[in-house]
């Protein structure tokens, strides 16, 4: 009982509470933005701008190098003892990502073409990928401005960022929708969309200055560090190129296989059970932070032991979520997406072992500070979706691939896991 109440609450609750309830607010204006986008574009139009987000997302994670976790890292281990270091750390980091803005703003948009055609074989995609290279770049400013958020952990500062760039999004759609009128149709506001969804985060790059100063880009003597940094970088780097190639193989693979209704169905369901992916962002954002701050092996014991436990009862919490699924998702995205049901089952069961395994991501990454781990796991679960994903999508249609990434979680979880105990077993 005491254990239990000590859990929650302590700092790490109720800082969890605040990430949370930010969370819950962006997810509901992130879940409006997709339903009013789904209902007004349809499901072949949402399919397609589904497919685009997603080359989107993944070569943002890819051409992120590792930063934001190596912000993460350093920032949190210097900001109370050496807050100059960290601002130097905070410096390379943003150098680093505007340079790969560029060189990725300007590949991709020669190199759309050739995705659209040859690669997707859908040459409608190519306006949307040349947008997306753009909006490469403000995702990566945007994110280098909430992982020194999180680094400093001030994470009311990094909820707040989450909300006005979502919410943003949404009253620019609004507009959008309100001034097209007659217009209102694929071909007009497919690309509008992408613009609007892509100008967001520019918007919290820029906001984000309010809470972080400007004045880190002053700090002299950053190049002793490029090398530490860049070193601690690598690994997680050349994990991330696997893992978000992996991650979003099934809506590449469905795009490849599936005909554009039935990518809108799969994506409609991918984009509800997104909340899983947000609450694992929540709680990592501040557990990550205080993993790094440990010190010795029964501080860190302690703490993983309250955050699992906490994280344990959020997963009960998320089964609620499937009776409700049935009425929510056709209210959202409209009764034309009703059979995206139960993928979204599929996906919300692996959304749910994606948030258990999370204190363990962390404490293997944060504490142990083991990245290799997690390139040579994310070669297997993208042999593991390639494989089961291509055979089951060619075998069952949208819910195959679903059960694959079910899979693919399961095995995410479990391999850290194994190497955990055996690790504390050995330090013991």
């Amino acid at each position: 009982m005491n254990f239990l109440k000590t859990t929650f609450g302590s700092v790490t609750f109720r800082q969890s509470t605040v990430t949370f309830s930010a969370t819950f607010l962006n997810g509901i204006l992130g879940l409006a933005f997709f339903g009013l986008l789904a209902q007004v574009l349809g499901v072949a139009a949402f399919g397609l701008f589904s497919v685009t987000i997603e080359v989107l997302a993944l070569v943002a994670s890819i051409a992120d190098l590792g930063t934001d976790t190596g912000l993460v890292k350093f920032i949190g281990k210097y900001r109370k003892n050496d807050p100059t270091e960290a601002q130097k750390y905070l410096k390379v980091g943003l150098l680093i990502k505007l340079l790969v803005s560029l060189v990725i703003s300007i590949v991709g948009w020669f190199a759309s073409p050739f995705l659209a055609e040859f690669v997707f074989q859908k040459p409608e995609l190519t306006l949307g990928l040349r947008l997306a290279a753009i909006g490469v770049a403000t995702s990566l400013l945007f994110t280098f401005m909430t992982a020194a958020l999180q680094g400093f952990q001030y994470f009311k500062a990094w909820g707040g960022l989450q909300i006005s760039t979502n919410l943003l999004r949404l009253l620019l759609l609004i507009v959008l929708g309100s001034l097209a009128t007659v217009n209102f149709s694929e071909p007009d506001l497919l690309p509008q969309s992408l613009i609007i969804y892509i100008s967001a985060p520019a918007f919290g790059f820029i906001l984000g200055f309010f809470f972080i100063s400007p004045s880190f880009m002053k700090v002299k003597g950053e190049y002793g560090i490029w090398k530490k940094f860049l070193h601690y970088n690598k690994w997680v780097a050349a994990f991330t190129l696997i893992a978000a190639l992996s991650s979003r193989l099934d809506i590449f693979l469905a795009a490849r296989i599936l005909d554009v209704e039935s990518i809108g169905l799969y994506a409609a369901a991918s984009r509800l059970a997104l909340v899983g992916p947000q609450i694992a962002t929540a709680v990592g954002t501040v557990i990550a932070p205080k993993m790094a701050e440990q010190t010795t092996l029964s501080s860190f014991l302690h703490y993983f032991k309250k955050v699992q436990l906490m994280v344990a009862g959020l997963c009960v919490l998320g089964l609620c979520a499937l009776p409700v699924s049935v009425v929510l998702l056709p209210i959202v995205f409209g009764v034309e997406f009703s059979a995206s049901v139960p993928i979204f089952w599929v996906l919300l069961v692996a959304m749910l072992v994606f948030i258990f395994s999370v204190p363990v991501h962390a404490a293997v990454l944060y504490y142990f500070s083991n990245s290799k781990l997690f390139f040579w796991q994310a070669i297997g679960h993208f042999a593991l979706i390639g494989v089961l994903g291509w055979y089951l999508l060619s075998g069952y249609g949208a819910i195959g691939i679903a059960f694959a990434v079910l899979c693919g979680a399961t095995f995410n979880f479990i391999v850290p896991t194994v190497w955990l105990y055996r690790k504390v077993k050995v330090s013991k």
